[in-house]
């Protein structure tokens, strides 16, 4: 029923709404204009101690799955209106090359990490597409194609949101002592950083504390290039995952297109096309002139990043069972950060060799 929705619903909206305003208040004590701390790790603490600490009615938990199920894919469709593919393909020689690198090491450090430390496919897959691809959001789109456990993608979140974090606060001024161009730093932090607001929250670090917006500007365009590889991976892991069941089990489990392919990944490309075609054709004498055009692209780009996904993944948080989580033990923490370090080191030597020091 209805009714039931609204008690989660409710309560999530408490989750985000404090998440939100914890994270800017931190920002604020530090001293920054805009806080580097990311409002999605706040509302998924604000949401796993709630969990935690009070106990949840059951009457609640429909709202919370509601969020969990459909918001987060609305949020995740809304990011594609953040895409220009002309934008794209001005820098995109010299960002896609380390791009497929980042992508496919994480992916393999995943593997090397899973036999190093003898955890599940499970766990192991979400933090190396959480690392690769787009932080907490690609762990919740992989965690049910995979039957995930909901301790599993809580802890790759954590782990995700930990790293993450830690990068953010610290990459933004490493890069200036490592690299010498705007390009080479950029496409750094928006391959090495994990979740979208964590990458745009070393960007603007960057920008304000050495006043170079051009670097924020590759970061953005690097991580957004980042998250459309969703398209391709998110299939490949779900055919993967029920291939590897056929070939060890009795049972003859089918390839799920439906599930692999989700609609809200159409719908993000179809977005990422419709924003491309509007920066090309919209002119200032239009129905729709250049400035209503960005303020309804950056309208619908905060609505996805600051309500949508902040209220889908505080959700999650809510679905966040320390004593369950526990049981899953340290190892995937140490192999969270030998991904995430790993995928560092190969970065910095991939743009080395694949940037120019000058003229880019």
């Amino acid at each position: 029923m209805m009714i039931n929705k609204l008690y989660g619903i409710a309560l999530v909206s408490f989750v985000a709404i404090s998440g939100t305003l914890l994270a800017d208040f931190i920002g604020h004590l530090f001293g920054f204009y805009k806080s580097p701390i990311s409002s999605v790790l706040m509302a998924i603490l604000v949401g796993i101690l709630i969990k935690n600490l009070i106990p949840i009615p059951k009457i609640f938990q429909e709202g919370i799955d509601f969020i969990v199920a459909y918001v987060l894919k609305l949020g995740i469709i809304l990011l594609g209106i953040g895409i220009s593919l002309f934008e794209i393909l001005k820098v995109g020689v010299y960002i896609l090359p380390i791009v497929l690198i980042t992508i496919i090491s994480g992916l393999l450090l995943a593997f090397v990490v899973r036999k190093l430390f003898n955890i599940s496919y499970e766990t192991s897959t979400l933090i190396g597409v959480g690392t690769s691809i787009c932080g907490a959001t690609a762990i919740a789109t992989v965690s049910p194609i995979i039957n995930a456990k909901k301790e599993e993608s809580a802890y790759a979140i954590t782990i995700i949101a930990l790293f993450g974090t830690m990068a953010m606060s610290i990459y933004p001024f490493l890069v200036d002592y490592i690299f010498t161009t705007s390009m080479q730093k950029g496409v750094f932090l928006g391959t090495s950083i994990h979740d979208t607001s964590q990458v745009i929250g070393a960007g603007l670090i960057y920008s304000e504390v050495f006043n170079n917006n051009e670097v924020l500007d590759i970061t953005t365009i690097t991580k957004l290039l980042r998250n459309s590889f969703m398209l391709v991976v998110i299939p490949l892991i779900g055919y993967l995952y029920y291939k590897n069941n056929n070939a060890t089990s009795n049972n003859d489990i089918k390839f799920d297109y439906k599930k692999a392919f989700p609609f809200f990944v159409i719908g993000f490309v179809l977005l990422a096309i419709i924003r491309s075609i509007g920066d090309f054709t919209i002119e200032e004498d239009s129905f729709i002139n250049k400035d209503n055009w960005v303020y309804i692209t950056t309208s619908l780009l905060f609505i996805s990043k600051k309500i949508f996904l902040v209220l889908a993944l505080g959700a999650i948080g809510l679905n966040v069972n320390i004593r369950n989580m526990l049981k899953i033990g340290y190892k995937p923490l140490v192999a969270g950060f030998f991904i995430a370090f790993g995928l560092a080191f190969i970065n910095v030597v991939s743009i080395f060799l694949i940037i120019p020091d000058g003229g880019v």
